[in-house]
C-alpha cells in the first residue's frame, strides 16, 4: 500500500523541510512547496492532505485555500492552516478543516492529520493511480 501524500506549503523553506522530515519519520510521504503559485502544482502533486501557511509573500494561503475550494478536483482535500495568528477570519476557518498556531505542536499536528484522513470503520485507505479511496477490509469485518 502506498503512503499518504502530505503537501506542505510554506515560504519558510527551513521550517518546511523540518516539517517534511518529521512527517516522513511518521510514515507519510511529504514534500515542501515554498513558492506555490497555482492550482496546477497542487493537482500535479495529488496530495491527500495539505498543510498550508497563511502568511506568504507571493500568494497568501487563504487565497490558495479559496482557489482549492472552487476547483472540483481539489475541493475535498483536507487542509490544515498553519499560522502565527491567534485568531482567523470566520471564512478561513469555514474553508479549512483545521488550523494550528505556530510554533506547531508536532504531536497535535499528527493527531489532526490522523483525524482528517482516518478510514471509516471496516475500510482501509488505498492509493492507486494517484487517487486515494477507501476499500473494504479484506476480512470484511468492521
Amino acid at each position: 500500500m502506498a503512503r499518504m501524500r502530505v503537501m506542505v506549503v510554506d515560504d519558510n523553506r527551513v521550517w518546511g523541510n523540518l516539517l517534511v522530515e518529521y512527517l516522513e519519520g511518521e510514515g507519510w510521504h511529504a514534500q515542501c512547496f515554498d513558492r506555490l503559485q497555482s492550482m496546477a502544482e497542487v493537482k500535479a502533486y495529488r496530495p491527500d492532505i495539505v498543510l498550508m501557511d497563511l502568511d506568504m509573500p507571493v500568494v497568501r494561503g487563504d487565497d490558495l485555500l479559496r482557489d482549492m475550494r472552487q476547483c472540483p478536483e481539489l475541493k475535498s482535500i483536507p487542509v490544515i492552516m498553519l499560522t502565527g495568528a491567534t485568531r482567523l477570519d470566520d471564512d478561513i476557518v469555514a474553508l479549512s478543516q483545521s488550523w494550528l498556531t505556530k510554533p506547531v505542536d508536532l504531536r497535535m499536528l499528527s493527531r489532526r492529520i490522523h483525524e482528517l484522513t482516518a478510514a471509516p470503520p471496516g475500510q482501509s485507505w488505498v492509493r492507486e493511480s494517484g487517487k486515494t479511496r477507501w476499500e473494504r477490509d479484506s476480512t470484511g469485518h468492521s
